[in-house]
């Protein structure tokens, strides 16, 4: 599904589709900070370090203030859509994949912690647009 789903024009005006994959399994000890880590991947958003973003930087801006998250996301999409020399009209995306997403419920994650973790993914869903 994935590699349909980055093909220019498959999604209206979206020319150009980023992606982020992460597992909790993988950053058990940190579940926000394996997101942010996936928003910094070669495959998704590697413009924000340019930016001086750090994955340390993305997970306190997800725990601490989630909607604030968003505007580096827009400024990445933004630099990597002028990288790709998209027009004006085209759009570019971020997925987020979490493989796995059951193992929220079987690693043993604090409700606090999976709390932050539904309200950081809440408010990527709930943004139906980015530039």
């Amino acid at each position: 599904m994935l590699p349909d789903l980055m093909l220019p024009g498959m999604i209206g005006r979206v020319a150009l589709v980023r992606y982020g994959l992460m597992r909790p399994s993988d950053r058990p000890n940190d579940l926000v900070g394996g997101l942010a880590a996936a928003i910094l991947s070669e495959t998704a958003l590697p413009e924000l370090a340019d930016q001086r973003y750090t994955a340390e930087r993305i997970a306190t801006l997800l725990s601490q203030a989630p909607e604030q998250a968003i505007v580096p996301i827009e400024h990445g999409l933004a630099e990597a859509g002028k990288v790709r020399q998209l027009s004006d009209i085209a759009e570019a995306r971020l997925v987020l994949v979490i493989d796995q997403l059951e193992e929220l419920l079987t690693f043993g994650y604090s409700s606090f912690i999976i709390g932050i973790f539904k309200c950081t993914l809440r408010l990527f869903v709930s943004v139906r647009h980015l530039p």
